[in-house]
Formats: structure tokens, C-alpha cells, sequence
């Protein structure tokens, strides 16, 4: 379909400029099952998945509240180690001091304390808004989904 090509020249775009200027070991998987690497890596360290057409705004033009929203709404997802959530979070905001392109300033910025966020949020195990009322947190830092 004629959407479907404009979301991945879009998304196509942004990851190049990504991988271009900061090339951190991320994978972005979109919910049409398409993946754009934001590095050049043999294995990804962190999969950010986007799990519905509605949240792709949230990355394309993110703000601190949209991502927000986005992750505790179930929309977003990062899995990935904890240490390598930290480390992402850490080199995204270290290529910020050399970065010149302010909306890729901005996003990143964003992204990084996102990624830290999602870090403290394993730390604390915070469940998210559409959870089962009776949800538990898996214990294990690797993933944030939670189980019913």
C-alpha cells in the first residue's frame, strides 16, 4: 500500500540519519514487522519495538511526554540487558555534546532519558497502566514486559 511505503521512507530516513550520527547497537522493529538497525552492529544490544502505527509519532518527533506515554501505555517497548539500556542512554547523550543538528539533538536527548527511565523502571519493577490487575513483574532485568 501507498502508506505503508511513505511510513518505511519515513522510518528508512530517520534510522540512516541515526546510525550516521550516533550508531548505537539498537534495532528498531516496527508492529509490520520491518527492522531499521540505528548502528552498525552484528547483534543488537537493545530492540526497540513500536507496537502500533499510532505510537510511531512518539519516536519520529519524540517529547519526554509522548515516549512516556507511549511506554507505560504498552505502545513502545525496549528490551535489552539493563547495563546496555544505561550504556545507550549514556552514548546518546555523550554525542549530544558534539551533535550540531538540533531536531537530532532534541530526539536523542530524548531518547536517552527515555532508555534511562526504562533502566529505573526495571530497577524498581514498575508495572504499566494496561497490566492485569493482579500483574506481576518478571524479576529478571532483560525484558519489560510484564506477565499476568
Amino acid at each position: 500500500m501507498l502508506i505503508d511505503k511513505l511510513i518505511d521512507n519515513k522510518v528508512e530516513r530517520w534510522a540512516n540519519q541515526i546510525r550516521e550520527t550516533v550508531n548505537v547497537p539498537v534495532l528498531l522493529r516496527l508492529w509490520t514487522g520491518h527492522q531499521y538497525p540505528l548502528g552498525k552492529f552484528l547483534a543488537p544490544s537493545v530492540t526497540l519495538t513500536i507496537k502500533e502505527a499510532s505510537a510511531l509519532r512518539s519516536i519520529l518527533s519524540p517529547t519526554l511526554n509522548s515516549l512516556g506515554d507511549a511506554y507505560v501505555r504498552g505502545k513502545i517497548d525496549l528490551d535489552g540487558d539493563l547495563p546496555d539500556l544505561i550504556r545507550i542512554g549514556y552514548d546518546l547523550t555523550t554525542s549530544l555534546k558534539t551533535n550540531q543538528s538540533s531536531s537530532l539533538v532534541r530526539a536523542l536527548e530524548r531518547f536517552s532519558i527515555l532508555a534511562v527511565a526504562v533502566a529505573g523502571a526495571h530497577l524498581c519493577y514498575v508495572p504499566r497502566l494496561n497490566s492485569a490487575p493482579n500483574a506481576s513483574v518478571s524479576p529478571s532485568p532483560r525484558t519489560s514486559t510484564i506477565s499476568p
